[in-house]
């Protein structure tokens, strides 16, 4: 399987459950849970892998 299936199939997986997570915070100033963080972390490698097979 090609990388850029796998970070497709990655990103498609994330952006439901990352609008979910983001959508519970209720308090900007309250740090957001393990979970979150998890999901934007994934999120951002998901992108850079993205962003760095382009460039090859």
């Amino acid at each position: 399987m090609r990388i850029t299936h796998v970070v497709t199939a990655l990103s498609l997986l994330l952006v439901p459950v990352l609008g979910l997570a983001i959508s519970q915070v209720d308090d900007v100033t309250r740090i957001p849970e393990p979970e979150t963080l998890v999901l934007l972390a994934a999120g951002g490698i998901a992108w850079a892998i993205a962003r760095w097979t382009k460039r090859k």
